[in-house]
């Protein structure tokens, strides 16, 4: 299956253009799934932390990146298509201005 994953080229270019910048991956896939899919497209060096599905976290990567980092105050950018997760990393303190709608998913 690896061989039909789509990149997001949008995110790709953002990623390489932010060398200087401290990226986090946070996602919903589980940790297995993500490290594949990562090392594959060999995207595992650019983020300096990984986030991924987390049973102690039931409110989601959000809560779980919150738990960890202070969101209020820092530079975020965040790129999501999906409106609950959407509406989790606002809750978690994100700014809206910071959230960038990546495929439609949601009016942003």
């Amino acid at each position: 299956y690896l061989s039909e994953t789509k990149l997001n080229i949008r995110l790709i270019d953002i990623i390489d253009q932010s060398k200087e910048k401290e990226l986090i991956l946070a996602t919903n896939s589980r940790q297995s799934r993500a490290k594949i899919l990562l090392e594959y497209h060999k995207l595992t060096d650019k983020f300096v932390h990984k986030i991924y599905r987390n049973a102690k976290y039931p409110g989601g990567k959000y809560m779980q990146l919150a738990s960890l980092f202070s969101m209020k105050g820092r530079s975020i950018l965040i790129f999501e298509n999906d409106e609950k997760s959407f509406q989790s990393a606002i809750a978690c303190g994100a700014s809206v201005d910071g959230i960038i709608n990546v495929d439609g998913g949601f009016d942003d």
